[in-house]
């Protein structure tokens, strides 16, 4: 599955410069939202695969960043 349920919540959100702005991000350079579930288990068993798969983006894309 690619996107994330929540996402349809925020369609009315902030624009997405200003929101990055906020987090302190420079809105030109790419972002990745890792999310790997609300339950503790989802959490556990999600996390570490998507926190390497951040580090090989981060091969590839040094500006990137990621928000949890």
């Amino acid at each position: 599955f690619v996107g994330h349920p929540l996402l349809d919540d925020l369609a009315d959100a902030r624009p997405r410069e200003e929101t990055l702005r906020r987090l302190g991000l420079d809105p030109a350079a790419p972002v990745v939202g890792l999310i790997p579930g609300s339950r503790v288990s989802e959490v556990t068993r999600h996390l570490p695969v998507l926190l390497e798969a951040a580090r090989l983006i981060r091969q590839q894309l040094p500006e990137v960043s990621f928000i949890v």
